[in-house]
């Protein structure tokens, strides 16, 4: 359970007066969740749900490692970390290479050869 349905069952269960924990448990959530959310008015979570999405480390690299991608679609993931950390002496992980190049063939449409 995610967003607002989240906040907003939060809110009712801590207006009926449930505890932190019992709302926690019946959410199935964590208390510290359940804790962030529990006196944070609605104005301030809007304001968190639009901020969420950061800005990958790997933006910066978008247009070489598209052209990259462009000039040989089979190109893995990893090939893309091997270049990255050889060219540009980054050292990012694993995972937030393929989630960088995933979302950039998704984007763009390039397909895995």
């Amino acid at each position: 359970m995610k967003g607002w349905q989240m906040y907003s069952e939060i809110q009712v269960l801590k207006e009926k007066g449930f505890s932190i924990r019992q709302v926690s448990h019946m959410l199935r959530v964590s208390r510290n969740t359940a804790r962030k959310y529990w006196d944070m008015p609605p104005d301030e979570y809007a304001h968190t749900l639009t901020s969420v999405n950061k800005l990958s480390a790997l933006a910066a690299y978008e247009p070489p490692v598209l052209h990259w991608l462009e000039s040989y679609p089979s190109m893995s993931a990893a090939q893309v970390g091997d270049w990255l950390c050889e060219k540009y002496k980054i050292d990012a992980a694993d995972r937030t290479v393929r989630r960088f190049v995933a979302g950039l063939r998704e984007k763009h449409g390039i397909t895995k050869a």
